[in-house]
């Protein structure tokens, strides 16, 4: 792959990086977003927001740097995602590292945590204990923690490297999160009133087909949810009967045309629907339940 870095004939300012970073990522079929990345990674390595990169357009950038920036470009240029580059997302307007060891957090599951804030609001326990199976980066129980400081709010994840992150972020995020590692909620012994999961959902032989961003730099273990997509959530939903107390209340993401086999599953454990929510783009992607 040739290079990034322009010739050295062009004077080395904002405005010319950002120029030839662009038609850099165009080349390689970034068109839709060639710009916004090049400002995102270049803003990234000057420490400055997208206003000073404008207002700073003629500004000279030391060699040092353009080579740091133009070496970011060529990773993007591999379909890296930004985040990675980043080493940040941010989730429900809270900044969270994110690295290989966590799936990137994706918009659609604020609304699980839409979900779970409004419950946690109205339900009988004032304290009550929730869960967040599958934590990852840790930012759904961070979240909900943030807008519920009054429960008590448990992480965990089978990677020990997974639960690293996630406390990384609570303290980034100062919150009070207990996070552990194991699988699924056999290391949970507390009755629990609500288990949050946005579980690996795609299928095991879907996972090639995805985009290269996706299935080349974010975790298998975090996407992989077997043969039907499934099976963890098919898990989780019996432990989750035995240590939810009556009343409790679980709130599962899940992935394109699995809400029926899912709303099924559900009914077979014992549980009762209270709702299917649909995403931005009108597709179900959060199903709520309750142990009656």
């Amino acid at each position: 792959m040739p290079p990034s870095i322009p010739d050295n004939s062009t004077p080395a300012t904002i405005q010319s990086l950002l120029r030839s970073a662009e038609q850099n990522l165009r080349r390689y079929g970034f068109a839709d977003e060639a710009l916004r990345s090049s400002e995102v990674l270049l803003g990234f390595v000057l420490s400055k927001s997208a206003a000073d990169l404008i207002r700073d357009a003629d500004q000279a950038v030391p060699p040092k740097l353009m080579e740091r920036f133009f070496s970011l470009i060529d990773e993007r240029k591999r379909a890296k995602p930004i985040a990675y580059l980043v080493n940040q997302k941010e989730f429900y307007s809270m900044p969270f590292y994110v690295d290989d060891r966590v799936l990137i957090p994706r918009p659609e599951t604020e609304l699980l945590v839409d979900k779970a804030i409004e419950l946690i609001r109205t339900y009988g326990d004032p304290s009550p204990v929730v869960c967040d199976v599958g934590t990852g980066s840790g930012a759904i129980s961070i979240a909900v923690k943030k807008n519920c400081p009054q429960a008590k709010v448990i992480g965990i994840d089978i990677s020990p490297t997974a639960v690293q992150v996630a406390k990384t972020n609570a303290n980034r995020n100062a919150v009070d999160v207990i996070y552990m590692c194991g699988d699924l909620l056999e290391s949970i012994h507390v009755p629990l009133d609500m288990v949050l999961a946005n579980l690996p959902y795609i299928p095991s032989h879907d996972i090639f087909s995805l985009d290269s961003g996706v299935k080349d730099y974010e975790p298998h273990l975090a996407l992989d949810g077997g043969i039907s997509g499934l099976s963890l959530i098919d898990a989780l939903l019996g432990q989750a009967f035995d240590r939810l107390k009556s009343g409790g209340y679980v709130l599962l993401e899940f992935g394109i045309n699995q809400d029926e086999e899912l709303k099924e599953m559900v009914t077979e454990k014992s549980f009762e629907i209270v709702c299917v929510l649909n995403d931005a783009a009108a597709i179900p992607r959060v199903l709520v339940a309750r142990k009656a």
